[in-house]
């Protein structure tokens, strides 16, 4: 199972909107613990950003657009629409998309 989750962040690192977010920052699951594994510039282009995130579960925004979304899913990225932090959302995320 891919252990990588990708968040659209603004620059406190808080999980904001697709529209909002300045980057998107993956994090990696090591050891039992979720770190930062690299960050990207927001990449509006939904193809070539599906193509970027294909090493990730998912993709987690606080709001992400309905269009955006099924492009993304249909490209094979869950996406995830939650507010707050990306390591206490990472692991809730990673059980959810396991079970």
């Amino acid at each position: 199972m891919l252990q990588a989750i990708a968040f659209c962040v603004d620059e406190r690192d808080i999980v904001t909107t697709f529209e909002g977010a300045s980057l998107v920052r993956v994090y990696q699951k090591c050891r039992g613990t979720w770190e930062v594994a690299r960050e990207l510039p927001l990449i509006r282009d939904v193809g070539a950003l599906g193509a970027t995130l294909a090493d990730c579960l998912a993709l987690v925004g606080d709001e992400i657009g309905s269009r955006i979304r099924l492009d993304l899913e249909r490209l094979g990225l869950q996406v995830w629409e939650l507010p707050g932090e990306p390591c206490e959302l990472a692991e809730l995320v990673w059980r959810e998309e396991a079970a």
